[in-house]
């Protein structure tokens, strides 16, 4: 019964789950003789009978200690923690009123605290759980849907960014022999200079493959696309993990090698390479064969140092800019190339190695000795 200084009125259980989904009543001993339906459902045990006290404990305010403080603050808000949820702490706003005029029968109503959405979820709560006018209901609708909102964003995000990568990685790598293409060496050797100049020793490699046009007339495209993979497997194995291989286009390639400061070994990985090109290749009952022609260009072999690295940062901030430096790069490539197309002589490595402080990039084909 609830009463006025005028008028008593009489509640129904049921009516009072309705309004009051989350309320439990205290008897004179602060023993709960009736519990909403939400309540039970939320303490997860059935809460008839048991002390209110033996359930939960008051967390604010400091000042009630006892069920005789309980019974004389009506009215003023104050928070209860269950004792028993250790794992997911579970705190409720509460406000308790006299069931009667000078009674010792509480009625108290809980509400949840500013946790609440996560204990939705959590505790499997709906819609029938909540009184029908409960604005709670209208604010986690509106968050769950903008989560939802947020989520699809960031997986379109991540859907996007995805397809960019793949595209510009499909941009950069030569469909057919999978190692790089013309439009990644270019940009590449643009966007990094400084790794290339600051690490000791590297050369960069062209190459052309010979008889290659004969085995496309006389096979057939694929044995020449064979002859390609086989030619783009070798480079790539030997660019090594801080060097690359590009095909440029028909039979042309390039490789990019760092680590290598003197003559010998650069003859040795070339010589290595040539030869394991030239090696005979079974595709469709054809023996295939290719020979090599190589122009080379050194980059900073030796005397490598802090001076050195310094005194070419100069040269940039002078005007060298990273595209010169490719420049008179493919420059000396292409000039030694055609020099050995007409000379057909032996290669000379005299003088071949210059620092890059001297601002010299020299050029050597090995055409003549190295052709298998």
């Amino acid at each position: 019964m609830l009463s006025s200084p005028d008028l008593a009125y009489c509640l129904t259980a049921g009516a009072l789950n309705t309004l009051f989904p989350m309320h439990c009543i205290l008897d004179d001993e602060g023993r709960i003789v009736q519990a909403g339906s939400t309540l039970s459902k939320v303490m997860r045990r059935a809460v008839v009978g048991e002390a209110l006290f033996d359930l939960f404990e008051i967390k604010r305010p400091r000042s009630l200690h006892s069920l005789a403080d309980l019974q004389s603050y009506t009215g003023p808000k104050f928070v209860l923690r269950a004792v028993f949820e250790a794992e997911h702490p579970l705190e409720f706003r509460c406000v308790a009123t006299a069931m009667e005029a000078g009674g010792k029968t509480l009625l108290i109503d809980f509400a949840f605290s500013a946790d609440f959405l996560d204990l939705f979820s959590l505790l499997q709560l709906n819609a029938s759980d909540f009184k029908p006018n409960d604005p709670s209901l209208d604010l986690i609708y509106t968050i769950e849907t903008q989560r939802t909102l947020v989520e699809d964003s960031q997986k379109l995000t991540l859907a996007l960014e995805r397809s960019r990568k793949e595209a510009e990685h499909a941009a950069n790598i030569d469909l057919l022999t999978g190692i790089a293409n013309r439009r990644f060496l270019s940009s590449y050797l643009r966007q990094e200079p400084a790794p290339i100049i600051s690490r000791c020793g590297g050369f960069l490699l062209h190459l052309d493959l010979n008889k290659f046009k004969s085995i496309n007339d006389t096979s057939g495209h694929s044995a020449g696309d064979a002859v390609l993979q086989h030619t783009a497997r070798i480079l790539d194995e030997a660019a090594g993990e801080t060097g690359f291989a590009a095909r440029l286009g028909g039979d042309e390639f390039v490789l990019l090698v760092r680590g290598y400061t003197s003559r010998a070994a650069i003859e040795s990985l070339s010589i290595g390479i040539c030869q394991r090109i030239s090696e005979p290749i079974a595709h469709g009952g054809h023996v295939l064969q290719v020979s090599t022609l190589l122009s080379m260009a050194v980059l900073l072999l030796i005397n490598c140092s802090a001076s050195l690295t310094s005194h070419s940062t100069k040269q940039n901030a002078a005007g060298k800019t990273s595209s010169s430096w490719i420049k008179r790069c493919f420059t000396t490539i292409t000039s030694a190339k055609r020099s050995s197309n007409r000379s057909k002589t032996g290669c000379s490595w005299a003088n071949s190695f210059r620092s890059f402080n001297q601002r010299l990039i020299r050029g050597q084909t090995a055409y003549p000795a190295w052709k298998s």
